[in-house]
């Protein structure tokens, strides 16, 4: 693989590896020297790749100053506790892509819950909105081996259309997710950069 930029990316006491190739794809590898197929930590393990679609210049690490999903209400001890009841741990880490064409891509880890609901809503938005310039956006982001068990990667250009649905489609789709539709908008604003104000 001829790789063109790299970056560490550490995520639930996990060591993740972001490699850009010269076809524009975006390899993740993870570093797990228990997983028989590292041979003891001597090989990365493949976890997906997908077409980013710009030929990459560079990729930096940035902290986030959110904490996914967190409520306005505190446990007994004054701790701000999320949606699951789990105090946060520390800042997340986000990978920002630099290409050549100027463009900027924001790859940001979520857990499981999170992935699961904003999975639900990718779907809704995918099948329900008309695609720009009738693009099929779900062959643009197909994960390459998926014989591995890869997972899917979310789009947040998709999530983002979120606001083009009425109050009602929102409202439909928040109790099929189960949650209220706040929990829906703080995961957009962690998924789309909300925490790299600072920059």
């Amino acid at each position: 693989m001829e790789v063109i930029a790299a970056e560490f990316l550490p995520w639930e006491n996990n060591l993740y590896i972001l490699a850009a190739d010269g076809d524009s794809n975006l390899h993740v590898f993870q570093y797990d020297h228990e997983n028989l197929r590292s041979v003891s930590g001597q090989r990365l393990i493949h976890k997906t790749s997908f077409h980013v679609g710009h030929f990459p210049i560079g990729m930096t690490r940035l902290p986030s100053t959110l904490s996914p999903a967190i409520t306005s209400l505190n446990n007994t001890n004054g701790e701000a506790m999320d949606i699951d009841g789990v105090k946060p741990e520390e800042p997340i880490q986000q990978i920002l892509y630099t290409s050549q064409s100027g463009v900027l891509l924001l790859v940001t880890p979520i857990d499981e819950n999170m992935y699961r609901r904003l999975s639900i809503i990718q779907v809704y938005l995918t099948n329900q909105l008309e695609h720009y310039c009738a693009l099929n956006p779900k062959a643009y982001r197909t994960v390459r081996d998926e014989g591995f068990a890869s997972r899917g990667v979310l789009d947040g250009a998709i999530l983002r259309r979120w606001n083009e649905l009425s109050s009602l489609r929102k409202a439909e789709i928040c109790a099929k997710v189960g949650v209220d539709e706040w929990v829906i908008r703080s995961d957009l604003e962690f998924v789309g950069g909300g925490g790299l104000s600072y920059i």
